[in-house]
């Protein structure tokens, strides 16, 4: 079986209102995409769908922690996130749906399907979701001094090979006169 077949949600059978969904996400889902940078975590995702005759309405909390790798020490650490997320459905004529596309089939604001489809699958909502909140530089956080939470010895062996600018040069201001043509 398809493991984010469990992610798909049938809607056409669904009165219109609210409901709501649970999902548990870990190593598992993970593994289902191909990013390095990202194959742990145990997340708790709250989905309240909301249906009405052309729009699906996802709003998502999702709230747990990510394993990431510091890029000050290599180290892996667990990194807390809280994140709200919402996608917008349209449910459109399946003629209509051929004026966009296939790039055009979402916006910021909505997503637009068929309004002969039955089922969406949340599964990579929930995975943009998630890649959208790392950190573009993830690191230890800091212990109640402000000091990082590092592995010691990795920034001891860093700090020795750490190159000093003794005669205060401008690196960034040289790059100035440089000609690249």
């Amino acid at each position: 079986m398809n493991y984010l077949k469990n992610f798909d949600i049938v809607f056409s059978s669904l009165p219109a209102g609210l409901h709501f969904y649970k999902y548990q996400i870990d190593d598992r889902f993970f593994s289902e995409f191909n990013y390095e940078g990202l194959s742990k975590g145990l997340l708790n995702v709250s989905l309240s769908f909301e249906k009405s005759n052309k729009l699906l309405v996802l709003d998502f909390n999702i709230d747990g922690y990510l394993t990431l790798t510091c890029d000050r020490c290599l180290e892996e650490f667990d990194n807390k996130i809280n994140i709200t997320a919402q996608y917008v459905y349209k449910l459109v004529k399946e003629k209509s749906i051929e004026f966009y596309d296939n790039e055009n089939l979402s916006d910021d604001n909505c997503i637009y399907i068929k309004d002969t489809d039955t089922v969406i699958n949340i599964s990579n909502n929930i995975y943009e979701s998630i890649i959208l909140s790392l950190p573009i530089s993830p690191k230890h956080p800091n212990d109640e001094n402000g000091n990082p939470l590092c592995n010691k010895e990795m920034l001891a062996k860093l700090s020795e090979y750490l190159v000093e600018n003794e005669n205060n040069i401008d690196y960034w201001n040289n790059l100035n006169y440089i000609n690249f043509n």
